[in-house]
């Protein structure tokens, strides 16, 4: 009776000093837990882990100085009231190259450089493009130009060209839209491309599109002046693989083809709505 009394107060002894020494553990390592998180957040907080200066290089588009203090208004306070914005452990590259890109909507490319003094580095567009709205008259004729970045967007101002030196886009509008306005979208950039493509396969060189009311224009390229370019005409929204079909039957025409490849200053238009029907005009009729 005596030995068994005994032996469960041992028991319990030794589980009380096992209850205790996890206690103890449990205490440093919460204990150890808050001060590596205390210091944690101190350390981040630290000048010497934040951004010291914000620089902007490589623009004419817009005013350095509003991409500046943009950067700085996106990268004050706390994340989650705890991380600094401006830490360079944690700062958000891409997401603040996508905010100034759709904040000042004239720039094309925006890269974020450097640690504690960040470069907001802005890449100089190359245009290949321009887009000009025509105006009201009968005889319509471009009265307000863009240069257009290659995703449809307008960037900057450009003269009206006797002749344009960059493949153009034409629609009739009240006025061009405020710089920075998307005003193409993908689709109509790439299917354009391609009947572009298909036509120069010919050796046929093209100017420029036009988007009109009952059907669409395509410009091409002999040197004169806008109302006096030759065009193809086609549906408007056509297909790509509907132009390479019906364009390679008017090819298949020896009269077409010698006014398209020979004398294309002879051409009015070509018509291509028809489908297996080619129907032409030349300037003399």
């Amino acid at each position: 009776m005596y030995g068994s009394h005994s032996l469960s107060s041992k028991q319990a002894e030794l589980h009380a000093k096992k209850h205790a020494r996890a206690k103890r553990r449990r205490f440093l390592f919460s204990t150890l837990f808050f001060v590596l998180v205390f210091s944690f957040f101190y350390l981040i907080r630290q000048p010497f882990l934040r951004i010291n200066n914000i620089s902007v290089s490589g623009n004419t588009l817009v005013n350095k100085e509003d991409v500046k203090n943009f950067t700085q208004n996106k990268i004050l306070g706390y994340r989650y009231f705890l991380i600094p914005k401006n830490s360079i452990i944690f700062l958000n590259r891409s997401n603040i190259e996508s905010s100034i890109l759709n904040e000042f909507t004239r720039l094309s490319k925006v890269s974020v450089l450097g640690t504690r003094d960040l470069n907001i580095a802005i890449e100089e567009p190359i245009y290949t493009k321009m887009y000009c709205n025509l105006s009201s008259d009968e005889i319509k004729m471009p009265q307000n130009c863009a240069l257009l970045h290659s995703d449809g967007k307008l960037g900057s101002i450009a003269p009206i060209y006797s002749y344009s030196p960059f493949f153009t886009f034409y629609k009739s509008e009240a006025g061009l839209a405020e710089l920075g306005t998307k005003v193409l979208n993908e689709y109509d950039l790439d299917r354009i491309s391609l009947i572009k493509n298909e036509i120069e396969s010919y050796n046929i060189s093209v100017s420029g599109f036009v988007f009109g009311d009952e059907y669409d224009d395509v410009l091409l390229n002999t040197g004169s002046s806008f109302d006096e370019l030759p065009r193809i005409r086609i549906l408007k929204d056509v297909a790509f693989s509907d132009i390479s079909k019906t364009l390679g039957i008017a090819v298949r025409d020896s009269t077409v083809q010698k006014l398209l490849i020979e004398n294309v200053k002879d051409l009015d238009y070509i018509d291509l709505r028809f489908s297996g029907q080619v129907v032409y005009k030349k300037r003399s009729e």
